[in-house]
């Protein structure tokens, strides 16, 4: 799950014609992931020995919730 949010702030007329070619706002980008949001069970590793009793069985799950937070500038 993600949610983005960019806060734009105008920049100031410049006199430099190189500088009319790039955008004229700087950009501040927020990201917040939310990864296993619902905290379900999700197997990774199955068990693939036949002889085993478990065969076919996951016998690892991944991690909980897990959130990350990005902050981007862009100009």
């Amino acid at each position: 799950m993600r949610f983005t949010t960019v806060f734009r702030a105008p920049r100031p007329p410049s006199e430099d014609p190189q500088s009319a070619k790039r955008e004229q706002t700087d950009n501040l980008e927020l990201t917040i992931d939310l990864f296993n949001a619902f905290d379900r069970v999700n197997p990774t590793t199955y068990v693939g020995v036949i002889t085993s009793p478990l065969f076919g069985r996951a016998n690892i799950a991944r991690a909980p919730r897990t959130a990350q937070v990005s902050l981007r500038y862009r100009f």
